[in-house]
């Protein structure tokens, strides 16, 4: 088991699933795609984003099951 401290990677991956979380949330609520608004519709800055994002949030995933074991 690592009982290592959460570092610069993880931070990031906080922070990007924080604006993957509040992009979904503003998609929702108000029709807003702020990664759209941002990079353009079907560019490839936009892609790029999503692909961050989901990225992070599978690096999240792994991370947590890693401590669970």
């Amino acid at each position: 088991m690592s009982n290592r401290l959460p570092g610069r990677l993880d931070s990031y991956a906080a922070v990007a699933l924080l604006l993957g979380m509040g992009n979904w949330l503003t998609t929702s609520l108000f029709n807003f795609d702020a990664v759209q608004a941002v990079a353009g519709r079907k560019s490839v800055s936009g892609r790029t984003l999503y692909g961050l994002i989901g990225l992070s949030g599978m690096y999240a995933t792994m991370r947590g099951v890693r401590r669970e074991a």
